[in-house]
Parts: structure tokens; C-alpha cells; sequence
């Protein structure tokens, strides 16, 4: 009875927003015990829900990933990539 309490939560969510809310569908089977907490934590890795931070300096990394694939290509001002930079 529990799964169907949850799946109805997702269609209504999904029939008036348009989208479910996977982080909560996510939550709702840990808490039930309706999927081990192994699977829960793989499948919020899969779809990018985990629940730690990302480590110090990752989003820096990535952003001059960016920059460095893309900036032979577009001349965009590096600026634009500035600003999703980590703040100190």
C-alpha cells in the first residue's frame, strides 16, 4: 500500500507540474524500506541527486575544462565562465 501511496504522489505531481520529483520518490522507497539504501544511493548518483558537496575546487575544474575545450572555438569572454566559478 505504501508503493502505491508513493507512485500516486509522482503522477499527480507529474499530471500538475509536468515533471515527478525524483529526489523525493528517491526518499520516500528508503524511508518505507521498499528499496535497499545501496540501490537508493546508486540510483542518486545516476540521475545526479546525491546528497554530499561537491568537493572544494570541483566546479573550478570543470569550468577550465570548459574553457580550455571550448575557448579555440568561441571567442567568448572567459568572463561569462568566471562567474560560475567558486566563490573565496
Amino acid at each position: 500500500m505504501e508503493l502505491l501511496s508513493i507512485l500516486d504522489e509522482q503522477v499527480e505531481l507529474l499530471v500538475n507540474t509536468g515533471q515527478p520529483d525524483l529526489l523525493r520518490f528517491f526518499d520516500s522507497l528508503e524511508s518505507h524500506s521498499i528499496t535497499a539504501s545501496e540501490e537508493i544511493s546508486s540510483l542518486r548518483a545516476k540521475y545526479g541527486l546525491e546528497r554530499e558537496p561537491l568537493p572544494q575546487g570541483y566546479l573550478d575544474a570543470a569550468v577550465n575544462r570548459v574553457i580550455e575545450r571550448i575557448s579555440h572555438v568561441l571567442e567568448l569572454s572567459c568572463g561569462v565562465f568566471d562567474k560560475l566559478r567558486s566563490r573565496k
